[in-house]
């Protein structure tokens, strides 16, 4: 069976929790912590991937590559103190303001998203929060400016960001297929809608760092583009170039978070299972 062979690979003993998944002790070779005795805190799959549930460590059984994990910028001049984002998720206007973007209560709560009445980076415009965590811990804020002044409108709570992209153990945590959109809005929207696994880009300019990473990721990528992103532009054919596996695009005719809250999630559904295969 195939397990037999990656416990042979990885020299540990795994058991089968199904046809397609095995589990068993951290291989020493591979997991930081294991020294702690630990019978199910790693998985592998029939794939060729694994991943530790401990020190969340991911690649692949059949190779024994391992997936880069990305390391963060470090951040040389803060202009505010992460924990602001406390203040600004407890703000009396943040579930109301949040509300106008189709939000709920719950979901604001869940993903502690806040309003800022003057960002620190752009003091010309009030804000929507949106903390951004990577391995649990709040690396970032980004600010979604409500009146712009002809600006971009986000930015980052400490001008340069720390990662990439909104939701990115996604990467790490994933098995199957990974979905791609640009923006955290667009990234909770589908995560809400059922697709877990999605990574929110905070622009196309982080294409590059994006497939620094995406090499030795071979399971599915499913890019789903705002309908003013063309798949055929030099960021997401980069992403297609540097993915390890399958990549597919799902083209819609308005952005992804607006199409779900207007034609509801099973027109979405059908929208993803008709993606067009890049690569």
């Amino acid at each position: 069976m195939w397990w037999s062979t990656a416990a042979r690979n990885l020299n540990t003993s795994l058991k089968p929790l199904s046809q397609k998944e095995a589990y068993g002790p951290c291989p020493t070779t591979i997991c930081t912590n294991a020294d702690k005795a630990d019978t199910d805190g790693f998985r592998c799959f029939q794939e060729g991937n694994y991943w530790c549930r401990k020190c969340n460590k991911k690649g692949w059984w059949d190779t024994k590559e391992e997936i880069k994990q990305y390391e963060p910028r470090e951040v040389k001049e803060e202009v505010a103190p992460l924990s602001e984002w406390e203040r600004y998720h407890t703000h009396p206007d943040a579930t109301t303001r949040w509300g106008k973007e189709g939000f709920t209560e719950e979901e604001v709560k869940k993903y502690k998203l806040g309003y800022c009445p003057t960002c620190p980076v752009m003091t010309y415009s009030d804000s929507l929060t949106i903390p951004i965590t990577y391995h649990g811990q709040i690396v970032d804020i980004r600010h979604r400016l409500l009146n712009p002044n002809g600006h971009g409108k986000y930015t980052s709570h400490n001008k340069i960001p720390p990662v990439p992209a909104y939701n990115l153990d996604a990467l790490y945590q994933n098995n199957g297929t990974l979905y791609i959109v640009e923006g955290e809005k667009k990234a909770i929207r589908l995560i809400e809608s059922g697709y877990i696994y999605t990574i929110g880009l905070l622009g196309l300019g982080y294409a590059k760092e994006i497939g620094k990473v995406l090499n030795k990721y071979r399971g599915n990528v499913v890019l789903v583009l705002d309908p003013d992103v063309d798949a055929t532009r030099v960021e997401v054919q980069y992403i297609v170039k540097m993915s390890g596996g399958k990549v597919y695009v799902v083209e819609l005719w308005e952005k992804p978070d607006d199409f779900i809250l207007e034609y509801g999630v099973d027109m979405f559904h059908n929208a993803v299972q008709m993606a067009r295969r890049l690569k």
